[in-house]
């Protein structure tokens, strides 16, 4: 008889806005200071650990003369500028939030990395249950509710399946096999079924058994066992169809197994499928996965000289049943815990053992088209900030983040989130969550929304839960804010509406939209866009979402990389407003004037169209102020609907092979340069060397007189 004791750790604290610092003596913070609902950061506060609003909840004040340093997140809440925010040059912004700005600066111009996430990675504690036993491996059902993890208790070691309400963990059940004191390594649920194969250490009994459960119990009871006898095992996975079973472990000659498993959880023995890992090198108590499509198996095993420690196997099913080296590579650590990408299906991430410098090493896997030896590893990224071996890391059902079970080491936390550019690889880190223990073994519930965790040893948490943090819509309001660039910075999941007067301005740098990062005007607002340039411009990434919007382009470099369409409010050049992007096209589609002042040039690069294509039928919303302004096109063309289109004043450069086109019917539907009324309205023309100008269609008229 084994008696279980429970523990429920719950915990409900109020917080009260203070201040972090001092506003007369200066307060030296080396840590990251969390941020509460009403909290300010005083005058002589000075950070160099950065600081965290605790939730999107939070409105937190910035009253500080100091620069700061380390990591900046605002976690979707509202940070209010009192003084200039000043990152100093080892910054990294997190997560982005509400800024209100009252005109000051938010200089981000000495930040190492601005990354704005495809994925949100952050989690938060709920709730704990302790046992007063020995717990060393968990996994989320299919149904995102039932926990299974293994135990082993004195003289005897099982499964147990808790159940999580939303809020605690309730035991369900619990099965013993009575072996001795051996440990379980792995429990691991069929795809889609209550289904739990778990397997052991080496004992008389059985080393891998399969276990039903049935929540209106809720029970437990064995269906099928198998005694190797000989050595322990070490890991399982299912296939994901599940209709096999990958085994492994320290097996000589017979270290990785693949088992056919029937619709009732019977183990077909006859079909076992055994390769040996030679030499003998044993299988990794975490490092065993499939692939999305059920064909190849990421294996990590000990390291041994300089033998291969992560090893890609390729599989066929019955009837040829075969098991198939297909890559592999040597790390000079042994390989604790492995995870293929269900998303990005050829990269596969591995954790080393202590020692190592990349304590996780991210691989693009090319299998070559199949078959032995055909498949190659190539190491594309890695996380160094580690300090401590992970012995168990997982992707999300998304794959846009990488949860990290680690030892402790030094009080920081041993459960940690990392989210990947999916553009350079590069890994941040998200979550950084204190344990009780080292975790052993993490598992992320098939929705993405929890992760459980086993944190080993008997302890006063031997389970845990935590819940996906949720920030809302990742839309964010930014009022009468300058914001100071660095020199490269990457915006993605982001919606940002910029109120009052507020300015972006990159100091020469460039600044990359994603594909689902937005950035708008509010009625009677204005955004100046000052010496940048801007990638990833199309559809309508940057509107104004009102007549009364204002835009001010001043020094700025559009790359277009998809049709882009301005279509409410208007635009103001200053300086140069230049529109490059070989192939796409600039939609002037609102019925509001837009102005070229004094001095200030529209550069229309090569291949690309700029568009004169307004809802009403007026030719004259391009306004040049006087003739220092200019229209250049350098092999771009200029183009108009059947409104038609007249540039008075100005003066137009044509360099290379240039174009005009036109969609009008008739001359008083066409591209006209001047009224035919006044000189001083008269359009300067200038060709560099070697040009050439070619109308494609419609018709031009020059009224210069």
């Amino acid at each position: 008889m084994i008696s279980i004791v429970i523990f429920l750790i719950v915990l409900s604290v109020k917080v009260m806005a203070v201040d972090i610092g001092s506003d007369t003596a200066v307060t030296r913070f080396n840590t990251q200071q969390t941020v509460n609902d009403g909290d300010r950061i005083a005058g002589f506060a000075a950070l160099e650990g950065g600081f965290v609003l605790a939730d999107s909840a939070v409105t937190g004040f910035f009253d500080s003369f100091f620069s700061v340093s380390g990591d900046i997140d605002l976690r979707g809440g509202t940070l209010v500028l009192l003084r200039d925010l000043i990152f100093s040059n080892n910054v990294r912004l997190r997560n982005l939030g509400n800024v209100v700005g009252n005109n000051h600066t938010l200089d981000v111009f000495g930040a190492q990395k601005i990354p704005f996430f495809d994925f949100n990675c952050f989690y938060e504690f709920i709730t704990t249950i302790a046992f007063g036993i020995d717990n060393t491996c968990v996994d989320w059902a299919f149904d995102n509710t039932y926990i299974a993890f293994g135990f082993d208790f004195g003289a005897s070691s099982g499964v147990a399946v808790l159940e999580f309400n939303g809020a605690t963990l309730v035991l369900s059940d619990f099965i013993v096999v009575p072996t001795g004191a051996v440990q379980v390594n792995s429990v691991r649920w069929r795809p889609g079924e209550y289904l739990i194969a778990m397997v052991r250490d080496q004992n008389a009994t059985s080393e891998l058994d399969i276990v039903d459960f049935a929540p209106g119990g809720p029970t437990l009871s064995l269906v099928d066992s198998l005694n190797i006898a000989t050595d322990n095992i070490t890991a399982c996975a299912w296939r994901p169809d599940g209709a096999y079973l990958a085994i492994g472990g320290d097996v000589p000659s017979a270290q990785l197994s693949v088992i056919p498993v029937d619709g009732a959880g019977n183990l077909d023995v006859g079909n076992i499928v055994t390769v040996a890992i030679t030499p003998d090198r044993a299988v990794q108590l975490e490092a065993l996965d499939w692939d999305p499509t059920g064909n190849f198996l990421a294996v990590g095993v000990a390291d041994i000289g300089s033998e291969s420690d992560l090893l890609i196997y390729e599989f066929v099913p019955l009837p040829t049943n075969t098991l198939t080296l297909n890559a592999e590579i040597d790390l000079g650590f042994s390989v604790l815990s492995t995870s293929f990408n269900p998303t990005f299906t050829q990269r596969v991430a591995a954790s080393l053992s202590t020692g190592a410098s990349e304590q996780i090493q991210l691989f693009e896997y090319d299998n070559g088209g199949g078959g032995a030896g055909a498949g190659s590893l190539t190491k594309i990224s890695s996380i160094t900030d580690l300090e401590a071996q992970a012995q168990s890391i997982e992707w999300t059902p998304d794959g846009g983040c990488l949860t990290v079970g680690r030892d402790i080491f030094g009080g920081t936390g041993a459960l940690r989130t990392y989210a990947i550019n999916q553009n350079t690889f590069e890994f941040f880190l998200q979550t950084d969550l204190a344990t009780t223990n080292d975790v052993v073994s993490i598992s992320n519930s098939p929705n993405g929304q929890l992760i459980t965790t086993a944190q080993g040893v008997v302890g006063a948490s031997d389970n845990s839960v935590y819940e996906l943090l949720d920030f809302g819509a990742t839309q964010y309001t930014w009022s009468n804010v300058n914001l100071e660039l660095g020199s490269l910075n990457s915006w993605n999941d982001c919606t940002i509406t910029f109120t009052g007067a507020s300015i972006v301005d990159g100091k020469g740098g460039t600044l990359t939209l994603g594909d689902s990062c937005k950035l708008f005007v509010e009625d009677s607002s204005t955004l100046t866009f000052r010496d940048i340039t801007i990638k990833g411009v199309n559809s309508d990434v940057i509107q104004p979402i009102d007549t009364t919007s204002t835009i001010f382009f001043d020094n700025v470099k559009l790359i277009l990389d998809g049709t882009y369409s301005f279509t409410l409010g208007h635009f103001e050049v200053n300086n140069v407003l230049r529109i490059s992007g070989e192939g796409f096209q600039f939609n002037y589609q609102t019925d509001l004037v837009s102005s070229f002042t004094t001095n200030t040039s529209l550069i229309i690069d090569r291949g690309v169209v700029f568009n004169y294509d307004p809802p009403i039928s007026n030719q004259n919303l391009l306004n040049f102020e006087d003739d220092t302004a200019s229209l250049y096109l350098l092999g771009g063309t200029l183009q108009s609907s059947n409104v038609g289109l007249q540039l008075t004043k100005c003066r137009v450069f044509f360099d290379k092979l240039s174009y005009l086109s036109n969609q009008g019917s008739s001359l008083a539907q066409a591209i006209i340069f001047g009224d035919g009324i006044s000189t001083a309205n008269n359009v300067c023309v200038e060709f560099m060397p070697a040009t050439n100008v070619v109308l494609q269609q419609g018709f031009f008229r020059n009224a210069n007189v």
